[in-house]
């Protein structure tokens, strides 16, 4: 992998538009895949790209069905 493929759980944070506790607490809960690096997360861009796209897909309102 290219170096600055990775982020920090703050860094991650900013891009997620989240506070760094709310990334840590989907870490914690195995909802973002990251990897423990001394006291911190290093999280790889990929995976928070396809984080964020979820989280966009989730939050779409439904299309009212019309009759």
């Amino acid at each position: 992998m290219k170096a600055g493929a990775f982020l920090s759980a703050t860094e991650a944070a900013e891009r997620l538009g989240v506070s760094r506790q709310a990334v840590q607490q989907w870490i914690t809960a195995g909802r973002l895949r990251a990897v423990r690096v001394g006291r911190g997360w290093i999280i790889s861009v990929r995976e928070a790209e396809k984080f964020a796209a979820a989280r966009k897909e989730k939050e779409k309102p439904k299309e009212e069905a019309t009759i």
